[in-house]
């Protein structure tokens, strides 16, 4: 009784999770200007409750989970150290950097990673793909109406966060002329794609129905972001290889695709925007260009108080922790995917791609701080490292042409 009443807590915990940082990641209230949502504290809630329960059970795990929070501990510590010794112009901004950088891992790698081994997958799973479809449907609506009526659909402490109720307009998603970015219930164009994306690999293989992964990848064109179709455009041109037995059928198969995606962004580029391709290929990279400027003034150690990470994620973490930091974020980004590099599961294949496509993303827009990307990322590092039955079907070999 106590086991079954365990269980249903467990699915329930799931399920909110699901919905709250999926479904409504933007939902909840700011203090003192820093957003609190509700999906971040279920998270918070949920990874202290499986805590204490792998405690009392005698706290085990994998090898390779050792070996990935190892890989990351190097980073944290060297993080932890700039915000003290060197500071930061923003409270905010640096408890984003230690949740981000600091928590994420240990929350999904080590407290959430011993659920997920013995977990039953498919339910959790089958959440996901419901919600991506949901979101993504949802997203177009918004977009359609958005752009007929004029007005968003904004329900707070849901959709919007109550601090930024009625000022969805101030967010960056304008493109002019009466057209918007979809931002579905993420608030953000370049926030939905770049989530979006990293699940989709992982969403394909778990959804059947052709015109539901259809309206995924419709929604990821309609962010009329370049970061969000540059990652597209790579994972059906690249990935997709990658993912699946390479032969004559799939090559034709991802040709079609990837001709039919730039097709429509090239009908959204002169009919909906009303703009050419030049657009494509900004010489100002959508005002990223500056951040270029930290490769000028290149030292091992930072030269002033923590500022935030922008867009480029790379260039960013160069500036505000030098090149030693810069070593140490990649040893904790590139271990997870050299450790799984020779996955033969189709679904573990799709887990790989979205972590690859996100650190494409990230080198015009990673969102590295923006809720809830991290979550995103280290719930995919930890489901690739996962050591859980459900893996053990879905192996494909590759073949070459």
């Amino acid at each position: 009784m106590l086991l079954r009443r365990q269980i249903k807590v467990e699915t329930l915990l799931v399920f909110l999770l699901t919905v709250f940082l999926l479904v409504f990641p933007k939902g909840g209230v700011k203090i003192s200007g820093i957003p609190i949502t509700w999906g971040y504290c279920l998270l918070f809630a949920t990874a202290f409750i499986l805590f204490l329960m792998n405690l009392s059970h005698g706290f085990t795990t994998t090898r390779i989970r050792w070996l990935v929070i190892a890989a990351s501990i190097p980073f944290q510590v060297y993080v932890i150290l700039v915000l003290a010794f060197y500071g930061y112009s923003s409270f905010g901004y640096a408890m984003s950097m230690l949740i981000n950088a600091v928590a994420m891992p240990w929350i999904f790698v080590m407290v959430f990673g011993n659920y997920f081994d013995t977990a039953k997958l498919d339910d959790t799973l089958n959440l996901i793909r419901k919600g991506m479809f949901l979101v993504a449907l949802y997203g177009i609506f918004l977009f359609v109406y958005k752009i007929s009526t004029g007005a968003w659909i904004e329900i707070p402490f849901l959709t919007v966060n109550y601090g930024d109720f009625g000022n969805l307009d101030s967010k960056f998603i304008n493109r002019g002329g009466g057209i918007f970015k979809l931002i579905s219930t993420y608030n953000n164009g370049n926030l939905y794609g770049v989530c979006m994306l990293m699940l989709l690999p992982l969403f394909e293989q778990l959804e059947k129905s052709g015109w539901k992964k259809l309206i995924v990848k419709g929604s990821l064109i309609l962010t009329l972001s370049r970061t969000v179709w540059i990652g597209l455009v790579f994972y059906e041109l690249v990935l997709q290889l990658y993912i699946h037995r390479v032969n004559i059928k799939t090559v034709a198969r991802n040709i079609l695709v990837l001709i039919a995606i730039l097709s429509a962004l090239v009908i959204v580029l002169l009919f909906v925007l009303n703009n050419n391709l030049s657009f494509l290929f900004d010489s100002n990279l959508g005002g990223r260009a500056d951040q270029f400027s930290v490769l000028d003034n290149l030292s091992l150690l930072p030269s002033e108080a923590f500022s935030g990470i922008a867009e480029i994620l790379y260039l960013s973490v160069l500036g505000n922790f030098g090149l030693t930091g810069f070593i140490l974020f990649a040893i904790m980004i590139i271990v997870p995917i050299g450790l799984s590099l020779n996955v033969k599961n189709i679904y573990k294949k799709g887990l790989l791609s979205g972590i690859i496509v996100y650190l494409v993303m990230a080198m015009s827009d990673g969102g590295f701080m923006l809720i809830p990307v991290m979550v995103f990322y280290w719930f995919v590092v930890s489901l690739l490292i996962c050591d859980n039955a459900f893996f053990d079907s879905g192996e494909v070999a590759n073949e070459h042409l």
